[in-house]
């Protein structure tokens, strides 16, 4: 929130109320963008589980399996990583800077495993019967 160790007092008193406000307003912003995000990931969790069960959990345990999974609930991880952060009432960046490299690893390992899933798969043909976009991948592993 707010710190009045960052706020400048050079003659003219500064607009201390008006700051606290904007900064209310960013955080709730960043709260909204958040939660709709999130909202908008567990739906399509949902509506694509059955998919996944069938056609992921239900088959051999590949490299390209994990690393499908690995990308699928990474995401996730990172956004309760997020709520923790912005809700937590006692949190502190110069307090706990673990969360913020954590955050930073679990993004890092995201683009990590996207990449590795995308250099190693071509289009899928859609039909009907499938809700989201998919790729087909071969296994990179024997």
């Amino acid at each position: 929130m707010f710190d009045l160790r960052h706020a400048r007092f050079d003659g003219e008193a500064p607009d201390t109320y008006g700051m606290m406000v904007e900064d209310k307003r960013d955080f709730l912003a960043i709260m909204y963008v958040i939660f709709a995000g999130f909202s908008i990931l567990v739906w399509d969790h949902m509506i694509t589980f059955g998919d996944e069960v069938k056609l992921i959990w239900r088959q051999k345990k590949t490299f390209i399996v994990y690393i499908f999974l690995l990308n699928r609930y990474i995401v996730p991880l990172s956004f309760v990583v997020c709520f923790y952060a912005y809700l937590s009432p006692t949190f502190t960046y110069t307090d706990h800077p673990s969360i913020v490299y954590l955050n930073g690893s679990i993004l890092l390992a995201w683009v990590a495993v996207t990449a590795v899933a995308i250099s190693q798969g071509y289009p899928a043909p859609h039909t009907p019967a499938v809700h989201a976009c998919t790729e087909l991948v071969r296994d990179i592993l024997p």
